[in-house]
């Protein structure tokens, strides 16, 4: 299904490196709370072909939004995280003009994720994503969008405070779940 086309999938530079891409689903979670949580692409640390995104608090980034999550009510397992590029970058840069064949590639991953979650919101990361999801907003359109930033931006402007970082995105999405 998705995790076998994502593993299989040729179309465009970054797949030709096989220990570059990541795993995209996860069938044995449900996610019932319907809520679909959406980044640019996984970092280049991160080029391991088994890493499920934000399962583990595998960085900063994962944990402070998970535990921003955890405030709100929500389980690790009440909503799906996914990466419109499913490939990482070298420098972990996408620009939609720069890469505009790269994303439009993986973006029919995202559609088939959204048809199997079938999610009532989706969280947006940064402003890379949204760019990208703006420019598809036809489609993302029948869905709930919340933007937020992207956790790393929250940890570079709280001076690297795990603390204050979950704080502040607990507060963004608080305001924006309303």
């Amino acid at each position: 299904m998705i995790f076998e086309d994502v593993q299989n999938c040729k179309n465009c530079e970054l797949c030709n490196l096989k220990v570059n891409k990541i795993r995209p689903f996860d069938k044995d979670r449900l996610f019932q709370k319907g809520i679909f949580v959406i980044a640019q692409n996984p970092s280049f640390r991160r080029r391991n072909g088994n890493y499920k995104i934000f399962d583990v608090d595998e960085n900063k980034n994962d944990f402070v939004f998970k535990k921003a999550m955890e405030k709100l009510g929500y389980k690790r397992d009440d909503y799906y995280v996914t990466n419109i590029v499913k490939c990482s970058t070298s420098d972990n840069n996408l620009y939609y003009y720069e890469n505009k064949d790269i994303i439009n590639a993986c973006l029919n991953h995202i559609y088939k994720e959204l048809e199997i979650i079938k999610p009532k919101i989706i969280i947006v990361l940064g402003n890379v994503a949204k760019e990208i999801i703006s420019h598809n907003f036809l489609f993302f359109s029948n869905y709930k969008l919340i933007y937020i930033y992207h956790p790393s931006y929250y940890l570079r402007q709280c001076n690297y405070s795990t603390e204050l970082t979950i704080e502040n995105i607990y507060k963004d999405l608080k305001e924006k779940f309303k």
